[in-house]
């Protein structure tokens, strides 16, 4: 079976990696003073933060973003580290009006980046990149409010980095969920390093407990759904290009994935639209296993018990090559959940 996730994944993230993280030309001036959200109009309920966040992003030039990418955090440690960062950034003249928009855009409950997945494998994710990147403006704002002291201010970016975190997941595909728990392990990681201060009040604590609380323990950045809706989108795109006008061209050129055994290689690219629909009801059965295995008491040794049957060929050759690889998500599931439970357990501790 291909190591890799299947193409929804494997392009999601090379698009997502190589689309420029800022449309405007340089960054802007922040409106409101440095550090201090900005005051949005009232949102209604239905408000949608991708829309927030899309205006945020077109703030940050690709030259900024590119050096926020290279800060190290581990290294501003004083104010005049944090000063230096900012300098080399091109931040030194104030903090980017990105800051204060993707604070606001956090506290909004919907976030939906309306991906076309009618696209199927060659559905588009340029957000993610760019979410990372704002996940680092709002970790350096956190560190300078530290370093100035005004931890609970501190906090209040902590919290929004963990409420992007979560936000990132919510696209329904794989990759969006683990952009979504790397982004809360750098949410974590301040939060740890700023409660290592002692100097949170207990109110400010609360308020990250409540964004790190949001991310439901049963099913963590939607892993669970995401592989659920991949598989369907996946299975249902191919089945949907059988029957369109050059669709078995589109389908040619996912055939070229390479599984690293020739003959097996061989078989899948020689496969034409019948063969195609004759083996898709053993990827679904596949996609449908792999959900119950993710679920299992024992998911490692579930998920690889499915993997092997899928290499054997129990589940058709499209599954030997397009059936995801999810053991190693499915240990950071559980490394996350770990995570997560130290952090809450460290903040519950704060009187």
């Amino acid at each position: 079976m291909n190591r890799r996730h299947h193409c929804v994944l494997a392009c999601g993230l090379l698009l997502a990696a190589s689309v420029p993280c800022g449309l405007a030309a340089s960054v802007q001036t922040a409106v409101t003073a440095p550090g201090a959200p900005g005051k949005a109009a009232a949102a209604s309920k239905d408000a949608n933060a991708a829309l927030r966040y899309w205006a945020a992003f077109s703030q940050v030039s690709k030259e900024v973003a590119d050096k926020v990418r290279e800060i190290d955090f581990d290294k501003l440690t004083t104010k005049d580290a944090v000063a230096a960062a900012l300098k080399d950034a091109g931040l030194e003249g104030g903090h980017p009006a990105a800051t204060g928009m993707l604070f606001e855009a956090t506290k909004l409950a919907r976030c939906d980046f309306e991906v076309n997945w009618d696209e199927g494998p060659m559905a588009l994710l340029p957000h993610l990149a760019q979410l990372r990147t704002s996940s680092r403006l709002l970790r350096l704002e956190a560190r300078r409010l530290q370093l100035e002291g005004k931890p609970d201010e501190a906090a209040q970016f902590c919290a929004a980095i963990v409420r992007l975190a979560n936000h990132a997941s919510s696209d329904r595909c794989l990759i969006s969920s683990l952009v979504g728990v790397a982004i809360c392990e750098l949410g974590f990681a301040e939060i740890k390093q700023l409660l290592a201060t002692g100097k949170v009040s207990a109110a400010a604590a609360a308020e990250l407990r409540a964004a790190v609380e949001v991310i439901s323990a049963d099913d963590p950045m939607r892993m669970a759904e995401a592989l659920r809706n991949e598989g369907k989108v996946f299975a249902d795109w191919l089945e949907k290009q059988l029957d369109a006008p050059g669709g078995m061209t589109k389908v040619k050129e996912i055939q070229s994935a390479s599984t690293g055994n020739a003959a097996i290689d061989k078989q899948v690219a020689a496969m034409d639209a019948a063969a195609i629909r004759a083996d898709l009801p053993k990827l679904r059965a596949a996609y449908v296993q792999l959900d119950s295995a993710w679920a299992a008491a024992d998911a490692a040794a579930a998920i690889g018990q499915v993997e092997r049957d899928a290499s054997s060929g129990k589940f058709g050759l499209l599954a030997q090559v397009w059936l995801p690889a999810i053991s190693k998500a499915s240990e950071s599931r559980k490394r996350f959940l770990s995570r997560r439970g130290e952090v809450l357990e460290q903040l519950k501790a704060v009187k």
